[in-house]
């Protein structure tokens, strides 16, 4: 069990890159087990073809939503990035609406 207070000390990576800055923001500290379920949900999708989608089992999806496990770095990110465009999922992958 991973506790979110636990994340308190994290915070976003600002960084300088050829003249400008650049803030990341820290989605390890956002994305926790509802914001999984409300992405999941704002896609459409049930939990089998998210995780397919996002390269894990079922069984991670669930752990995640239920926060028993860490959701990772990337992950973290590519959950924030759906989250704030949903249709990227489209551009990410190729899904033909029925």
């Amino acid at each position: 069990f991973f506790v979110k207070e636990d994340l308190r000390f994290m915070q976003n990576d600002i960084f300088k890159y050829r003249g400008i800055t650049i803030e990341v923001p820290d989605t390890r500290a956002i994305v926790d087990g509802e914001f999984v379920v409300r992405v999941r949900k704002k896609l459409g999708m049930g939990q089998k073809p998210f995780a397919r989608i996002l390269g894990i089992t079922e069984r991670t999806l669930n752990r995640w939503e239920h926060e028993k496990i860490f959701i990772g770095n990337s992950s973290s990110r590519l959950l924030y990035l759906l989250d704030k465009n949903p249709d990227l999922i489209f551009e990410l992958y190729n899904i033909v609406e029925d």
